[in-house]
C-alpha cells in the first residue's frame, strides 16, 4: 500500500528533527524525523490518498472544503514507504536527486492556514541511520518543495543462516 497512489507529489519539507531511536535487538540507531506538508491539498489529492479522507473533508458536489473543519488528526495506517524524491524544477523534473528507504509515516494531519485557501496534509516521515550525503540533501530540501513517490518498501532479505546452523563456504 502507497501512501498516496499518484507519482511525484509536492512536498515541503518544514522541519527536520535528529533523535537517537531503541531497536529491537536493544541496539541504538540515529534516525530523523521530517515534517513534509502537501498543500494544497485538493479533495483531487486527498483521494490519491484515501477515499475516506476525501468524503471527511471535501462536499460531495463541489469538491469544496468543509468549512467547519480546521484541523483533523488522521489514523492512517501505513506500511514503511520508500520516498523517491525529485527535483522540483522542469530541469530535473525527471531527476531522481534522493531515495530514503523505510520511511515510517506517522502523525497525519490535515489542517487549514491563515490566509491560504484550502488545506494542508502535514505529517511525519521518520528515516535513517542517514549518510552525510543524505544529510547534506535535506538541510538543501529544508524549507523547499520535492516532488515524492511513495512506494511500499519490500522487506529487507535476511541473508543470516538460521540459529545453530554454521555458513558454508564455497571454495573456488
Amino acid at each position: 500500500m502507497r501512501l498516496f497512489s499518484d507519482d511525484k507529489i509536492g512536498c515541503y519539507l518544514d522541519a527536520i528533527g535528529h533523535r537517537v531511536e531503541k531497536t529491537k535487538g536493544g541496539d541504538e540507531c540515529k534516525v530523523v524525523d521530517l515534517t513534509l506538508r502537501v498543500q494544497p491539498f485538493t479533495a483531487q489529492r486527498a483521494a490519491t490518498l484515501d477515499c475516506e479522507v476525501r468524503a471527511l473533508l471535501f462536499t460531495m458536489n463541489t469538491t469544496e472544503p468543509k468549512p467547519l473543519i480546521k484541523s483533523v488528526d488522521l489514523a492512517l495506517t501505513v506500511p514503511k514507504q520508500r520516498l523517491t524524491v525529485y527535483g522540483f524544477t522542469d530541469d530535473d523534473h525527471d531527476t531522481i536527486t534522493c531515495v530514503l528507504s523505510a520511511a515510517e509515516i506517522t502523525r497525519a494531519r490535515v489542517r487549514t492556514e491563515k490566509d491560504v485557501e484550502g488545506f494542508a496534509f502535514v505529517f511525519r516521515a521518520t528515516v535513517g541511520p542517514l549518510a552525510g550525503e543524505d544529510l547534506e540533501y535535506l538541510q538543501a530540501w529544508h524549507t523547499d518543495s520535492r516532488r515524492v513517490t511513495f512506494d511500499e518498501q519490500q522487506p529487507a532479505l535476511d541473508f543470516a543462516p538460521p540459529d545453530g546452523e554454521v555458513p558454508r563456504h564455497v571454495a573456488h
